[in-house]
């Protein structure tokens, strides 16, 4: 066996041991809430994700590079957000808000395996919660295969350097409703 076999057969079983749910396929979901967890140095309770919520909103920006790309150069523009740029950024709302009972589930497996420390903010009540690296497989955070996801999650974060700690309300009002975004109720 070489070494690209080794390697290979560790992310498999990186991957394998992220089976949560049944009858559905979370691979994706999973690995990419800890990809963008990982991007924005969500590892220890002081530096926790404030509304575990916002993971939905984000995964999209984790995954699609052009989005990304898109939403974060059009914020630095002061002539607004094209067309085409904003019906992407609808699609990534609604698919955020289709799969957002999909992550909720998902975040209370993983908490229950250990993967994610969560906890309750007293005065609000919102779920905000870290990585528990130590139970994560190390194969999958030290792995190069997650480098597309972490580029994005870098671009992202350098224009919405706030996502982390804003609420989800701040947050949807930046990433979506300045641009043009008609959001329901969060």
């Amino acid at each position: 066996m070489n070494s690209d076999d080794s390697f290979n057969e560790a992310q498999y079983h990186a991957r394998k041991r992220l089976m949560f749910l049944t009858h559905e396929d979370f691979y994706f979901l999973a690995y990419n809430c800890i990809i963008i967890m990982k991007a924005m140095g969500c590892t220890q309770r002081k530096n926790a994700l404030k509304d575990l919520r916002k993971l939905s909103y984000m995964i999209d920006f984790a995954t699609d590079s052009y989005l990304t790309e898109s939403v974060c150069s059009s914020a630095s523009r002061s002539a607004g957000i094209a067309p085409d740029t904003k019906q992407l950024l609808e699609n990534a709302y609604f698919r955020s808000k289709e799969r957002l009972p999909h992550v909720n589930r998902l975040l209370y497996a993983m908490a229950k395996r250990n993967y994610l420390c969560t906890f309750h903010e007293s005065k609000s009540g919102i779920s905000e919660g870290f990585l528990c690296t130590d139970s994560l497989p190390s194969e999958l955070l030290a792995s190069s295969l997650f480098t597309p996801e972490l580029t994005n999650m870098s671009v992202f974060l350098g224009t919405f350097s706030r996502a982390r700690t804003s609420t989800l309300d701040s947050f949807l009002e930046n990433v979506f409703r300045k641009k043009g975004v008609k959001t329901w109720l969060d």
